[in-house]
């Protein structure tokens, strides 16, 4: 997955609107995103996570507390993040639960949770669930795994170093796809099995 575009409004620390264009970087694999501690750094990848998951990418961070406290009352909140897997598009927007100031009146009205997803052939999901059961699915990996292996948040590192043996094996080999090489070697292991009761039948009747 290459992120193509981000943009996020009233989104953690900021405000407005803000867009990051990945394809300023001009085909570029590896950059820094680097500034002050506080300056928004850990809130972009916030961002492209719950655009994807619907969740922020740190167990800290809720994700009803995800609007800027900066923002104005009439900026509503939302991500949006255009991405590439396998040489198609990709837009998927999100707009976290949040209150909205009245139209008429004092007071606010509380917006429920909201998302979309635009396929490469023009169609759109719509819905939180549906859109998030359809991001695993073409992306082939779940929140904690992209948590894992994709974008490990600070701090977190720790937890893919500590995690079993069994566990990382699942996560590489759904990532990598490598399950046309269990299956033979689970072949060759049948296989293995049955030669060696063969040799041991063939031994008992040698011997009687």
């Amino acid at each position: 997955m290459r992120p193509i575009r981000l943009t996020m409004s009233a989104f953690g620390p900021y405000a407005s609107k803000q867009v990051i264009d990945f394809e300023e970087l001009n085909g570029r694999n590896i950059f820094v995103i680097s500034g002050k501690t506080g300056a928004g750094k850990t809130t972009i990848f916030d961002a492209i996570s719950y655009a994807l998951y619907g969740e922020a990418s740190g167990d800290s961070r809720e994700t009803d507390s995800l609007r800027s406290h900066f923002a104005d009352d009439n900026t509503e909140t939302y991500v949006e993040l255009e991405f590439e897997l396998r040489g198609e598009r990709y837009t998927v927007n999100r707009i976290p639960k949040q209150k909205k100031k009245k139209a008429r009146g004092e007071g606010y009205t509380e917006k429920s949770a909201d998302a979309t997803l635009t396929l490469p052939d023009g169609k759109v999901i719509t819905k939180v669930k549906n859109v998030t059961d359809k991001i695993i699915e073409i992306l082939g990996i779940t929140r904690e795994q992209f948590k894992q292996i994709v974008m490990l948040a600070q701090g977190e590192f720790k937890k893919l170093l500590l995690a079993d043996s069994v566990e990382r094996e699942g996560i590489f080999r759904k990532i990598f796809n490598t399950y046309d090489y269990e299956k033979i070697q689970n072949e060759l292991k049948e296989k293995a099995a049955t030669l060696s009761r063969n040799r041991t039948k063939s031994k008992d009747k040698i011997q009687t």
